[in-house]
């Protein structure tokens, strides 16, 4: 719809980031927290994302044939043209040692299109005029702050980034008998 809509779209960079996850469901945690399921502009692409997300989050292996399965579990198999699409995602695709760019790609795009939304809905606000001016132009500056804020800079972590950030430094993340237990209340 991104692309009929002449939104911004890098349906390419979708198919590699969903192909290398179902050649190898590791590097499902990389990309994870920094990939949402709307930063797809492809509705199929979104649907493939979120029942991987699903299968990992049941820790299960993500896979042509989990996801599959997945999709046509819940009747969404043809929603996405069929098991011919699902395979022709990783059909010949090498693997992707840096899938950072690809990400970058996919969150700009996604950014772009929030932009051009976000800047259609204030628009249709000041061509109604329904509403007094200050209010729509505080709606404004409140949908683009918001979108500042989540747009976020950050790339994929490095192991070494992971292991300076876990809680405990980096003697707990070899021994666990000095990793912090329980749960810190504030107190």
């Amino acid at each position: 719809l991104a692309n009929e809509k002449g939104l911004p779209a890098n349906i390419d960079a979708e198919k590699f980031i969903l192909g290398s996850l179902l050649l190898d469901d590791a590097r499902f945690i990389e990309i994870a927290g920094i990939l949402i399921e709307d930063d797809f502009a492809l509705e199929k692409h979104r649907r493939i994302f979120r029942r991987m997300s699903e299968l990992h989050e049941r820790g299960e292996k993500i896979d042509r044939v989990t996801v599959a399965n997945e999709l046509l579990r819940r009747n969404e198999l043809e929603s996405i043209d069929g098991l011919s699409y699902l395979v022709s995602l990783d059909d010949g695709l090498p693997q992707i040692a840096n899938l950072d760019s690809y990400v970058r790609i996919i969150r700009d795009k996604a950014t772009l299109r929030r932009i051009a939304m976000a800047s259609q809905h204030m628009m249709n606000r000041a061509l109604l005029g329904e509403e007094d001016p200050n209010t729509i132009l505080a709606g404004a500056e409140e949908s683009l702050l918001r979108l500042g804020e989540t747009r976020g800079e950050k790339g994929l972590m490095s192991p070494l980034e992971v292991i300076q950030a876990y809680e405990g430094g980096l003697n707990a993340f070899l021994d666990p008998s000095k990793r912090i237990q329980g749960i810190s209340t504030g107190f």
